[in-house]
């Protein structure tokens, strides 16, 4: 567990008022958390760094499952950091994703699904302007499309001739 998260998770239980209410975070809290979330977007800058070369290595090897994982991981884990690095971190307390804007004044809010659709609906709402977000691809947006081939590939077990399509045209 990343050290930003273990910060949130401490911070969200000394804000509670009621199961489903947090007070707004000090500045000192915001600011150690801060602090926190720019650390570790190092870690997951890098993360990012190696799934990428992972998934490129896959692709000139004809692995193009392994690729898609590795590439959507790639894509994930950029969306992750950059968040982080806008003081945005996304974190569970139980089972439940829940997330927090190292700011003063700001509170812990509840969260649905999980770290990965939490993960890229915030980038998108918050970095729409982005170049990951530039063009559709198969008439849907690119972290959609990305997360779908993965979906494929982790969950259902089939070879992906969509990502085989994709990965020659890079060739």
């Amino acid at each position: 567990m990343l050290h930003s998260d273990r910060l949130a998770q401490t911070i969200a239980q000394s804000s509670k008022l009621i199961s489903t209410a947090y007070k707004p975070i000090s500045h000192v809290d915001a600011a150690r958390l801060s602090q926190a979330l720019s650390d570790d977007a190092k870690a997951i800058a890098h993360a990012s760094l190696a799934t990428f070369f992972e998934g490129i290595n896959g692709v000139s090897k004809g692995r193009f499952t392994w690729s898609t994982v590795q590439l959507y991981y790639c894509s994930f884990y950029t969306c992750r950091a950059l968040l982080m690095l806008r003081s945005f971190s996304v974190f569970y307390i139980g089972r439940s994703p829940h997330s927090l804007i190292a700011q003063a004044g700001e509170s812990v809010v509840r969260k649905s699904g999980n770290t990965h659709s939490v993960v890229l609906a915030e980038f998108r709402s918050r970095f729409s302007a982005d170049q990951l977000l530039s063009q559709t691809v198969a008439e849907s947006d690119p972290l959609t499309w990305l997360e779908n081939l993965r979906n494929t590939a982790s969950y259902r077990g089939r070879y992906i001739k969509r990502a085989q399509i994709y990965a020659k045209d890079y060739r």
